[in-house]
C-alpha cells in the first residue's frame, strides 16, 4: 500500500495550527516566540494561519525541548510527529531557525 500524502500533509497542517493554538495558550511561552519571528499576537489568531506560522510554531517547538515534550503529552503525538509535520509543510526557505 502506497503512503497517502494527500492525508500526510493534512495531518501535517492539523499538528501545526495545534502548535499555533498550543503557544498561544501559554502567554510567558508566546511572548517569546512572537519575539523571535517577529510576529504580533493578530497574526496568529487569524485563521487559516499561514503556512509559514504553521512551520515557525512548529520549529519553535523542536528548538525547545520543554516545550516540546509538553505539547507530545498534550496532543498525544510523538516527538517524531513534530518533526515530520514541520519537514512536510516546510520548504527549506521558509524553517526560520527560531531562538
Amino acid at each position: 500500500m502506497q503512503p497517502d500524502f494527500a492525508d500526510a500533509a493534512v495531518n501535517s497542517e492539523t499538528l501545526g495550527i495545534r502548535a499555533v493554538g498550543f503557544l498561544l495558550s501559554r502567554p510567558p511561552d508566546l511572548a517569546h516566540f512572537l519575539d523571535a519571528m517577529g510576529y504580533a499576537r493578530e497574526d496568529l489568531e487569524r485563521f487559516p494561519s499561514s503556512r509559514r506560522q504553521l512551520v515557525a510554531a512548529l520549529e519553535y517547538l523542536l528548538i525547545h525541548e520543554g516545550l516540546l515534550l509538553q505539547f507530545t503529552l498534550a496532543t498525544g503525538k510523538p516527538l517524531e510527529a513534530v518533526y515530520e509535520a514541520w519537514r512536510a509543510i516546510a520548504r527549506p526557505r521558509e524553517r526560520m531557525h527560531a531562538v
